[in-house]
């Protein structure tokens, strides 16, 4: 079975990357499969995960883009179960297109399935 946990909100500063990440690898030293998303322009749990983004081919940006799927756009962790979809300052571009869809809340759950 597959959960989507959402972790979200307006205001900065408030824990949710932390939260975030640190949901995940609970998840996954509990071995359960887990995919962490980040989807912060900032790129704070893709930076505390050691992840650098130089390949332009993984992240959520390319995935946004319709260039690649979410299993290319994954990178592995140290930990056997916790695959990150990495992002950076390179979202707010992307982020600025899909603001103008009406549609664009649901274009990560439909790429998702």
């Amino acid at each position: 079975m597959t959960n989507i946990i959402t972790i979200a909100g307006q205001k900065g500063g408030t824990g949710k990357s932390t939260t975030a990440l640190n949901l995940a690898v609970s998840m996954a030293l509990s071995e359960k499969r887990t995919l962490l998303i980040d989807c912060d322009p900032q790129g704070h749990v893709t930076h505390w995960s050691g992840i650098s983004v130089k390949n332009a081919r993984k992240g959520l940006v390319p995935v946004l883009s319709g260039a690649v799927t979410i299993p290319s756009a994954c990178v592995g962790t140290e930990l056997k179960f916790l695959d990150i979809v990495p992002s950076g300052f390179n979202l707010f571009k992307q982020a600025t297109k899909l603001a103008a869809s009406s549609e664009n809340e649901k274009i990560l759950r439909l790429l998702l399935k």
